[in-house]
C-alpha cells in the first residue's frame, strides 16, 4: 500500500457506524464539559464536611498554625473512596437506566413495529425510570444530604439534556433556535425524547403529587438513561460516571485549598487507573447479575403459551437484581457528608 493510500485511510470516515460514533463522541464531551448545567460543581462529594470534621488533611487551619501534626485521610485516598463508593452504590442504576433506554433506542429506531409496540416501548421505559429512580431514593434515605445533592444534580442534568439532545418541537418561523440545515440524527429520537419528558414529568412532581417525601429526579438514574438514550456502551456509562466522581472531588478540593490546581490535575491521573478498575468490575457484577436471573427466568417460563408477557417481568426481574446489589462502601464518608448541614460556614451545598 502506497503511503498516500496509508494517510487516505488513516482519515477516511467511511464507516457505516461513522455518523452514530460522532455523534456518541461529541455526546460524550459535551456530558462531562463543564459548560452542560448540571450544578456538580455546587457538591463536594462530602469532602468539605470530611476536611473539617478531620476525616482528610488541610482542613483546619488552627493546627496549621499551630504547627501541630495533622492525622487523617490525603485527598487522593478520599477522592478513591468516594470513586469506590460512586462505583458500588451508583453504578448499578446507571447500568439499569442505560439497559433500558438503550432497548428503547433499538425499538423506536426500527422503523418495522407497530404504533402499539412504539406506544408500550415508550411507556414501558418511562415506568422503568421511575421505578428504578424510587428505589436509588429509598437506598440514600440514611443520607440526606447527599439525596438532595443527588436528586438537585440528575433534575438539573435531565433538564439540560432534554434542551440539549431532545428532539425538537414543531418548527415556527419564529424560532431562532434551530438552525435550518442542523443534522436530525443529532438528536434522540421523538420516542427517547417522549420516555424521557414523561418521566420528568413524574420525578420532579411535588412531594404531595408524588407520594412520597423521597426526592427524586436521582442523577445515577438520569445520566443512565442519558447514556443509553445516546447509544453509549456499559463500561463507557459507567468509566464516564465515575470520572465526573473524581473531577468534582478534586475540583471541590482546589477551591477549598487542600491541593493546588496542577497537583489536583496530577491527582486526577494517579487516580485513573483505579477508578476504571472500580467501573469496570461494576459493570462487570451488574451483567452477571443480569445473566443469572435472565437464565431463570427462561427456565421458569420455558413451555408457557405466554412468552411475550413474561418478556416484561423478566426484564424487571433483571433490573432489579442488577439494583439489589447497590450498597454504599464507604460508610465512613456517609457519616461525615450527612454532617455537613451542621457546618457552621459553608462554601459548597453538600
Amino acid at each position: 500500500m502506497t503511503r498516500g493510500k496509508k494517510r487516505e485511510r488513516e482519515y477516511s470516515d467511511a464507516s457505516p457506524e461513522s455518523s452514530d460514533a460522532a455523534f456518541a463522541d461529541w455526546a460524550t464531551w459535551q456530558l462531562i464539559d463543564p459548560l452542560l448545567p448540571t450544578g456538580g460543581f455546587a457538591h463536594s462529594q462530602g469532602l468539605e464536611s470530611a476536611a473539617h470534621a478531620g476525616l482528610v488533611k488541610g482542613g483546619d487551619e488552627r493546627l496549621k498554625r499551630r504547627g501541630d501534626e495533622e492525622f487523617g485521610w490525603d485527598v487522593l485516598t478520599f477522592a478513591r473512596e468516594c470513586v469506590a463508593n460512586a462505583a458500588s452504590q451508583s453504578v448499578p442504576f446507571v447500568e439499569a437506566a442505560r439497559r433500558v433506554f438503550f432497548s428503547l433506542r433499538q425499538v423506536t429506531t426500527d422503523g418495522g413495529i407497530s404504533e402499539h409496540v412504539y406506544a408500550y416501548s415508550v411507556a414501558e421505559a418511562a415506568e422503568a425510570f421511575v421505578a428504578l429512580d424510587r428505589r436509588l431514593a429509598s437506598r440514600l434515605v440514611g443520607n440526606a444530604v447527599a439525596a438532595r445533592a443527588s436528586a438537585a444534580t440528575g433534575a438539573a442534568l435531565l433538564r439540560a439534556a432534554l434542551v440539549a439532545f431532545g428532539k425538537p418541537t414543531t418548527r415556527t418561523t419564529n424560532d431562532s433556535s434551530r438552525d435550518e440545515d442542523e443534522d436530525e440524527s443529532s438528536f434522540f429520537s421523538e420516542g427517547l425524547t417522549e420516555a424521557l419528558r414523561r418521566a420528568k414529568g413524574v420525578v420532579t412532581r411535588s412531594e404531595k403529587e408524588r407520594g412520597t417525601r423521597l426526592p427524586g429526579a436521582h442523577l445515577a438514574v438520569v445520566f443512565g438513561a442519558v447514556a443509553g438514550s445516546a447509544g453509549f456502551s456499559a463500561k463507557h456509562a459507567a468509566r464516564m460516571f465515575c470520572y465526573l466522581t473524581l473531577r468534582d472531588t478534586l475540583s471541590a478540593a482546589t477551591r477549598l485549598n487542600l491541593l493546588g490546581p496542577l497537583a489536583a490535575g496530577a491527582a486526577m491521573r494517579r487516580c485513573a487507573a483505579s477508578a476504571n478498575a472500580c467501573a469496570v468490575e461494576a459493570v462487570d457484577a451488574c451483567v452477571r447479575a443480569a445473566d443469572n436471573e435472565e437464565a431463570y427466568s427462561r427456565t421458569l417460563s420455558r413451555g408457557s403459551s405466554t412468552q411475550k408477557n413474561h418478556a416484561a417481568r423478566r426484564e424487571r426481574a433483571v433490573l432489579l437484581a442488577m439494583t439489589s446489589r447497590a450498597a454504599s462502601s464507604a460508610p465512613l464518608v456517609d457519616i461525615v457528608h450527612a454532617g455537613h448541614d451542621a457546618l457552621f460556614a459553608r462554601l459548597f451545598n453538600s
